[in-house]
């Protein structure tokens, strides 16, 4: 039996290469000899508009980490999905669609809404790839349409095209609220056939103490001085975030930005070359952890480390961001500060001003992922055809 999956798993951004891992392994722990590969369809114009060509070595390192996950043995490299779901139909016993933000659909209107257009780079336009006419059995797990989607923008042909696939998997996991309100707007019918599911990353855990030792040697030598306390910080520009950074420094903490560029940081790695898997554990390195990605944010408490977790996203249509979503998932929402809401500021900054307030109840967190963690492997195994 083979099993693939499609999944965002290219483009330089270390959450979505970690859960295209994290769900691969989960499946094969699952299936043990039913290897699980990842479907290697590649949207051109994602890519290469959306991202561009690598040209450091943190770019260089996510690419080259991509290429080596277990991929399958033919490359597609086109806006034309047909081709891959020959494949998939001819390889594959089962194929699951997700997980992170595969179903974001986006439409500019153009003439007074007469027209809608599909023209995000980072959007494939639909129906594409991650909504597969295959003829094995189709599974979707922890597939979210992020925070942007606004389906019922959709043209209503579009809206058909969506039900008649949804209708079609033998089981429908989604990340967030958010997502089954869209399978539900799609078809009111599919009620009883979705459900809540985590994120791979918290069905299969990535971190390893092994990793900690090579890892502290390696930020040691780019200057991460371990005599000091320090904060990891995962988040862009914003003034607010430059007030809790220059907060900190005042108490002595050393501010280290990855992934997004921060200007107030004393040590700047956003362009090191630290793999997906060495990102995972970082936090296990700092004393605290200001995150604006999901991801960032989910990794920090696995490692145990005191974690503010940014936002700067609006709720959309009611429903709160994936952020939101993750604190009161953990139940630590008072560890939650989005940049929009009245007292903000006040509640950032005095969050900075006590650190001891960042201390979280790490028996209880990690019970709630291994809660968690089994409500994603239950889902899976039941959904997965049967071992033969």
């Amino acid at each position: 039996m083979l099993i693939g999956t499609l999944t965002l798993h290219t483009g330089y951004n270390e959450g979505a290469q970690l859960q295209s891992l994290a769900l691969q392994r989960c499946i094969s722990d699952l299936r043990p000899g039913s290897p699980a590969e990842i479907v290697d369809h590649r949207y051109p114009r994602r890519l290469e508009t959306g991202y561009g060509p690598a040209t450091n070595a943190r770019q260089r390192t996510l690419a080259a980490f991509a290429d080596g996950l277990l991929l399958s043995p033919k490359r597609f490299y086109s806006e034309d999905r047909s081709p891959t779901f020959r494949y998939v139909s001819d390889r594959y016993d089962a194929v699951v669609v997700g997980s992170d933000e595969v179903w974001k659909i986006d439409y500019v209107s153009r003439l007074g809404g007469l027209i809608k257009l599909q023209t995000n780079p980072l959007c494939p336009p639909f129906p594409n790839v991650y909504w597969p006419e295959v003829a094995c059995s189709k599974i979707a797990y922890a597939a979210s349409t992020g925070s942007s989607t606004k389906w019922t923008e959709m043209p209503r042909r579009n809206r058909y095209l969506m039900a008649k696939c949804l209708n079609e998997f033998v089981a429908i996991g989604v990340r967030d609220e958010r997502t089954r309100e869209m399978v539900l707007w799609a078809d009111p019918s599919l009620a009883d056939r979705v459900t809540l599911t985590p994120d791979p990353t918290v069905t299969h855990d990535l971190t390893s103490n092994a990793t900690h030792e090579s890892l502290r040697v390696k930020l040691a030598s780019w200057g991460v001085d371990f005599n000091r306390p320090r904060a990891l910080v995962i988040a862009g520009q914003h003034e607010l975030y430059a007030e809790a950074t220059t907060s900190l420094r005042a108490r002595g903490v050393q501010i280290v930005s990855v992934s997004d560029r921060n200007h107030l940081a004393d040590i700047d790695l956003t362009e090191k070359p630290i793999d997906p898997l060495e990102w995972a554990n970082l936090a296990s390195q700092f004393s605290y952890c200001l995150s604006e990605r999901m991801h960032g944010a989910l990794f920090a408490l696995r490692n145990r480390c005191p974690l503010i977790c940014l936002d700067s996203r609006r709720p959309a249509i009611g429903f709160p961001t994936k952020n939101e979503a993750l604190m009161t998932l953990m139940g630590i929402p008072s560890q939650y500060v989005c940049i929009h809401r009245k007292g903000a500021r006040d509640n950032l900054l005095d969050m900075c001003e006590n650190l001891g307030k960042l201390v979280h109840d790490y028996m209880k967190i990690d019970n709630r992922l291994r809660e968690l963690a089994e409500i994603g492997r239950t889902f899976l195994d039941r959904a997965l055809p049967a071992a033969k």
